[in-house]
């Protein structure tokens, strides 16, 4: 923690007047009050940890019911087209049992 009060002491022991050292102090006291606003508190990052956990939380749901709903399809899929491959090589073998001489 800044302490105002030994700053504006070690000021003036070093040779500065009281108002030199007052100013040199609220120059500080702005900066460090200007690079406050920038930082985070601890709190905030740890809702910030939470939220974003729970996002990946849900996120990992939903791409897992995609998932199997995709399997799903793929295994539908692989059936038609197997029943299609079935049909057109009947077709075929009718065609040529029927139409070749």
């Amino acid at each position: 923690m800044f302490d105002t009060h030994e700053f504006v002491a070690t000021t003036k022991s070093a040779g500065a007047t009281e108002e030199q050292a007052t100013l040199a102090l609220k120059a500080i006291a702005k900066a460090i009050e200007t690079e406050r606003e920038g930082l985070v508190t601890k709190d905030a990052m740890t809702d910030l940890k939470l939220f974003i956990g729970t996002q990946f939380s849900e996120m990992n749901v939903e791409l897992s019911a995609l998932d199997h709903k995709l399997s799903a399809d793929i295994k539908n899929l692989r059936f038609v087209i197997l029943a299609t491959w079935s049909v057109l090589i009947a077709a075929i073998g009718l065609m040529v049992k029927y139409l070749m001489p």
